[in-house]
């Protein structure tokens, strides 16, 4: 799903819903489900179930209501479409903003490449990653090979049989050098520093469970515990070229936005030799990159996981002071510019969707307050 144009973000696991409906014995039930996936797309939006054919199959016998195949092969789950339709939310697909600018009657206008639309409030959730980082390096113009960032990046089956450097140890970068280890690439992962690594679950839980009990303890505390799990779980990662920081991992979330890597299926691989690690590098030559330490190698691409940033300029007439120097947006959101807010501009540990979940409540009951005092006003 990663690799799917038509995909602009998903969240794994995402919140809990109530599904009401009918069960077979006739009685009305209400029980809470958790979907695979919140899926936002190009065309649509909504909670995604993925599972194999013979799965649904048995579920639609089990759990009808919940689980039937449309005529055209797809499935559906009216009492999930039932839940979100009482939202009454109408998203426009196929629309792409320009530019958000404040009109003469002290609301905004948001420009389109179709119609604009007027509005006197704005929530602006473009997200930290809009606008592909691309650092420079001495050298680069003269690189001859294949040279994208990330973003472009759909899958290993090009590349088959040939050398590639994936620079950058985040999510991306590994989940990219993994998956071209997939179709038969030996790739080289360039880690430019130390980093924490964790895996999807720890102790038997999903990571960003016991993550969120973490950090409500003094960060000393934090640390000696997370440190702990990682040593069980993980182990010493030096012998393979990854080194951690002298910081712990919850010192490095809440000081420095740094978020550890989740580790699925790459350290794996790369215990195995079938992924290189590589040092810092310090230039690009017509046939490859020369690494920290003196070593040289040749590459037929290079991938660029070297992140994004935000891009708020290419959006906001004036986004000066909306962000810190980390991206993340000050004053919860809750800009001092009447009407514009912002959400999802976060690095939270304990997962983004769950973050937008707050942050969203709280813009809500800012709106309704500023609201409300309008009325006020009319009033007198």
């Amino acid at each position: 799903m990663e690799r799917d144009d038509e995909v602009l973000e998903f969240y794994d696991q995402s919140s809990r819903i109530p599904l009401s409906y009918r069960a077979s014995s006739g009685h009305k039930t209400t029980p809470w489900h958790t979907p695979d996936f919140f899926v936002l797309r190009t065309s649509s939006v909504g909670w995604e179930a993925w599972k194999p054919a013979s799965v649904l199959d048995a579920l639609a016998v089990s759990m009808p209501a919940r689980y039937q195949q449309a005529g055209t092969g797809t499935w559906r789950c009216p009492p999930g479409e039932a839940y979100a339709a009482q939202f009454g939310l109408k998203p426009r697909f196929g629309v792409c903003v320009t530019r958000i600018e404040r009109d003469a009657a002290g609301g905004w206008r948001v420009r389109t490449d179709g119609a604009d639309i007027a509005a006197r409030r704005v929530v602006v959730a473009a997200g930290l990653n809009a606008v592909p980082s691309r650092p420079q390096w001495p050298g680069m113009e003269s690189y001859r090979g294949a040279l994208l960032h990330s973003s472009a990046y759909r899958n290993g089956a090009p590349w088959s049989g040939r050398r590639v450097l994936v620079v950058g140890a985040g999510n991306s970068g590994a989940e990219i050098a993994l998956d071209l280890a997939e179709h038969g690439v030996r790739p080289d992962l360039c880690i430019r520093g130390a980093l924490h690594v964790t895996s999807r679950r720890t102790l038997g839980l999903p990571t960003p469970l016991p993550t969120i009990l973490l950090m409500r303890l003094p960060l000393a505390a934090a640390d000696a515990i997370a440190n702990a799990a990682l040593r069980l779980t993980l182990g010493d990662l030096s012998r393979w070229g990854i080194e951690a920081p002298a910081y712990g991992p919850i010192r490095g979330i809440v000081e420095r936005g740094r978020i550890p890597l989740i580790d699925v299926g790459t350290l794996a691989r790369i215990k195995r030799g079938e992924i290189t690690v590589r040092k810092a590098i310090e230039r690009f030559h017509p046939d490859g990159v020369s690494f920290a330490g003196g070593q040289r190698a040749a590459y037929d691409a290079v991938v660029l996981a070297t992140g994004f940033r935000p891009g708020l300029e290419h959006l906001l007439e004036d986004a000066e002071g909306l962000l810190d120097e980390r991206g993340r947006a000050l004053h919860d959101g809750i800009t001092a510019r009447p009407g514009l807010y912002l959400a999802g501009y976060a690095t939270p540990a304990t997962g983004l969707l769950r973050e937008i979940g707050f942050i969203a409540r709280r813009i809500v009951a800012h709106i309704d307050k500023d609201r409300k005092a309008q009325q006020g006003k009319i009033g007198l």
